[in-house]
């Protein structure tokens, strides 16, 4: 079983994190499944990825069998985990987790839910499963979308209450088990983030990961044909063209071919700006959870709220 977890935030860094601490020598993290979301798997037994156009399994995996095979591939490594950010917001997954493995880290990364919630709406933008052509409409829209069943990639608004979600795991794990990183402190210095992570995780802290490299970058694609072309590569992840690659190639070679793909993808993104009447009307419906959060985990959120 994993020692330690990144819940998320959904559209906080939960990528880039993944993509850097996987580089650790004494670190493992699954190749095949960035997120098994084994622990949401009973709060819905599908949801709906794609907007109204179908249905998938709501977890890719399903079975404690397969989920502890997630991890066979671990040999020496000192810290085993992944990366589910749904784990943040499903509220039964907390009390699963700590019934299989109540001794975990648990990893978060917080960021201000208005951006938050802007960068997922234009990550479906992004992907093409986005209906609406404006966020003011999704936004009308969401409560709709809630009650049937639409997946939590676009529950928008709802996904940003953080001190209600994360006061359920400090209500059963101990507080030095809960490790609190905010987007903002990625953003400005992601080595000296990273490798904080590595001494709560019990591995060598002086390691240095490549950390130039964002990861999962919204904003709407210039060309759509380059899109395309990428989300066939990111669709194959967990089929059989990456197993065959995995045969094939060395995966320090696939590793710089993935960043390729990563960097081309951010140069064909623009990123359209938020209205500002829209933005206040967010900040405002999120700062009682904000003002409650930054006590919960003190630290100062006065940016989250326009105030600095």
């Amino acid at each position: 079983m994993p020692t330690f977890l990144i819940i998320g935030a959904t559209k906080g860094g939960t990528t880039s994190l993944y993509n850097y601490l996987r580089q650790h020598p004494d670190v493992y993290m699954p190749d095949m499944v960035k997120e098994p979301r084994f622990f949401v798997v009973g709060d819905r037994e599908f949801v709906r990825e794609n907007g109204p156009e179908g249905w998938r399994p709501g977890g890719h995996v399903t079975t404690l069998a397969e989920y502890q095979a997630l991890f066979h591939g671990a040999t020496t490594q000192r810290a085993r985990g992944e990366a589910s950010p749904q784990y943040l917001y499903y509220p039964d997954v907390p009390g699963r987790i700590r019934a299989y493995i109540p001794d975990v880290e648990v990893i978060v990364i917080l960021r201000d839910p208005v951006a938050r919630a802007y960068s997922a709406f234009l990550h479906q933008t992004r992907d093409g499963v986005e209906p609406c052509t404006n966020f003011a409409a999704a936004l009308q829209d969401e409560s709709r979308r809630i009650q049937e069943g639409w997946s939590p990639l676009y529950h928008y608004r709802a996904q940003g209450f953080y001190y209600e979600q994360l006061s359920r795991y400090y209500r059963l794990f101990p507080p030095k088990k809960i490790h609190v990183y905010l987007y903002d402190d990625l953003r400005r210095d992601p080595l000296g983030l990273v490798q904080n992570m590595f001494g709560a995780l019990g591995v060598d802290p002086t390691f240095r990961p490549a950390t130039e490299v964002q990861h999962n970058v919204s904003g709407v694609p210039k060309s759509r044909r380059l899109h395309h072309m990428y989300m066939f590569l990111k669709g194959s992840n967990r089929s059989s063209v990456k197993s065959f690659g995995k045969r094939l190639l060395p995966r320090t070679l696939r590793a710089t071919l993935r960043e390729n793909a990563v960097q081309q993808l951010q140069k064909n993104l623009v990123k359209p700006s938020l209205d500002p009447d829209v933005r206040e009307v967010l900040r405002e419906g999120f700062r009682a959870d904000i003002l409650k959060l930054q006590e919960l985990i003190g630290r100062d959120l006065s940016r989250w709220l326009g105030e600095a």
